[in-house]
C-alpha cells in the first residue's frame, strides 16, 4: 500500500509540474493586440519563420482551418504582429474564401469544385517592420 501511495504522489507531483510548464508556455505568446505567435525569448533575431504552413485538403466543401501560431516566432512578447494574406499571384483572396487577420481564421464554401487556391501568408511586427512569408494549398474537393 506505501508503494502504490508513493507512485500516485509521484504521479500526482508529474501532472501538476507538466500542467504548470503547460501553462508557463502557452502564456508565451505576442501580444493580443495583434495575431498571437510564439515566443522565444533566447532568439537574437525578433521574427522569424520556423516552421512551414501545412497545405490543407478539405472534402465536405467547406473550409475552416486557422493559421498555427508556431510557423513564426519572436523574441518579444511585446511585439504586435500582423498577417496579411492573398492568392499567391498577388491577388485577393477569391470571394468565398473569407480570412481574419487578428485570429489567422480561415474560412467559408466554394460555389464550384474542385476547388485549389494557392495562398501566401504575410507577417510583420511592429518593432522591426521586418516582412516574412510562407505559402500553402487549399484544395477543396467534390
Amino acid at each position: 500500500m506505501k508503494h502504490l501511495l508513493i507512485h500516485f504522489a509521484r504521479m500526482l507531483t508529474a501532472a501538476v509540474l507538466c500542467g504548470l510548464a503547460w501553462e508557463a508556455q502557452a502564456q508565451l505568446l505576442t501580444s493580443p493586440e495583434g495575431f498571437r505567435i510564439v515566443v522565444n525569448e533566447a532568439s537574437k533575431q525578433g521574427l522569424r519563420r520556423v516552421n512551414f504552413m501545412p497545405d490543407y485538403r478539405f472534402k465536405d466543401g467547406y473550409v475552416r482551418f486557422t493559421v498555427p501560431s508556431n510557423v513564426f516566432w519572436h523574441n518579444d512578447k511585446n511585439a504586435i504582429v500582423t498577417l496579411n494574406a492573398t492568392q499567391a499571384n498577388g491577388r485577393t483572396l477569391p470571394a468565398w474564401l473569407r480570412f481574419n487577420p487578428k485570429t489567422g481564421e480561415f474560412y467559408g464554401s466554394p460555389e464550384r469544385r474542385p476547388e485549389v487556391v494557392f495562398i501566401t501568408i504575410s507577417v510583420k511586427d511592429n518593432l522591426s517592420e521586418m516582412k516574412l512569408s510562407d505559402s500553402f494549398v487549399v484544395a477543396v474537393e467534390r
